[in-house]
């Protein structure tokens, strides 16, 4: 029988049919809890036109979505509907 080695130090090992399947099984396995109905994105510029389609799937799951300023922009502009806030650090007016 084969088993991970370094468990001892967080990792986890998990095979899945795509790379998506066993990241979301290793995320499971270490007691990770999907969110119920809520769900903030921030993600750095060079990702936020990549990451639309999979925030689009978010919603249509039947999540809502709140996103920092920056990528609550590109959500909108490409359809995605959420909930804009501002960081607790940096107040604006008229933003959660």
């Amino acid at each position: 029988v084969l088993g991970v080695e370094m468990a001892s130090t967080g990792e986890v090992a998990c095979f899945g049919a795509n790379k998506e399947e066993a990241f979301l099984k290793s995320l499971l396995s270490t007691g990770f809890k999907m969110p119920k109905k809520n769900i903030l994105l921030s993600v750095q510029s060079s990702l936020e036109n990549d990451m639309t389609h999979s925030a689009y799937q978010l919603h249509e799951l039947g999540y809502n979505l709140f996103a920092t300023k920056a990528t609550g922009a590109v959500l909108q502009k490409n359809g995605v509907p959420c909930t804009v806030v501002a960081y607790p650090t940096e107040p604006e007016e008229g933003v959660p």
